[in-house]
């Protein structure tokens, strides 16, 4: 949680100095979470055994910090690509995420027939370099910026309606408080007279 926020503050200032684009943010922090995420999962594989629990536990951690990440960068990302479909566009990744994460356990469950290290090995090894895969497609392909398919066009008559109906809303303010004014200077009047 720690590494989500200071990392979002972080990945903002940069893009407010105008040292990152929207785009160079998102692919940055999505690198760190899946570069990240499979360093440690090649650590769990080559450094860890049952003889070591504590440091599973760090590196374990250590990975969960990387992945507080990924706010800034797949999920920032799909909420600029085009931000009137954002509820569709979570919609099939979250499908195609849980997809993933179904078949996650029927996977390690065939490589895992007895349970040994070696198989718990290659399991991480291959997590680690799917990690590695998915953050390359991503950096390679992903993006932080309003995509052309998703800018609407307004036309003329549109957006006419719309500044009229801003100039009603503005009148219709300034006449709420012209007569809040009206009676408040009325209230003053009586209570001087009381």
């Amino acid at each position: 949680m720690v590494t989500k926020i200071v990392w979002g503050i972080g990945i903002d200032k940069l893009k407010e100095m105008k040292i990152l684009s929207n785009t160079a943010a998102v692919k940055v922090s999505q690198g760190a979470a899946s570069y990240g995420g499979a360093f440690t999962l090649f650590l769990l594989a080559f450094f860890v055994d049952c003889s070591n629990p504590t440091t599973a536990l760090v590196v374990l951690c250590g990975m969960y910090a990387t992945q507080g990440t990924f706010v800034s960068g797949f999920y920032t990302s799909l909420l600029s690509l085009a931000p009137q479909y954002t509820a569709t566009m979570s919609a099939i990744s979250m499908f195609c995420s849980l997809i993933g994460s179904l078949m996650t356990p029927a996977v390690a469950g065939l490589m895992r027939k007895e349970g040994t290290l070696s198989e718990w090995k290659n399991i991480f090894i291959i997590l680690a370099l799917l990690h590695i895969l998915s953050g390359s497609i991503f950096i390679f392909f992903g993006s932080g910026d309003l995509q052309e398919w998703a800018k609407i066009e307004e036309n003329d008559v549109e957006l006419k309606e719309k500044e009229n109906l801003r100039e009603s809303e503005s009148v219709k303010e300034e006449d709420v408080i012209r007569e809040r004014f009206e009676s408040l200077a009325r209230i003053r009047e009586n209570s001087i007279c009381i």
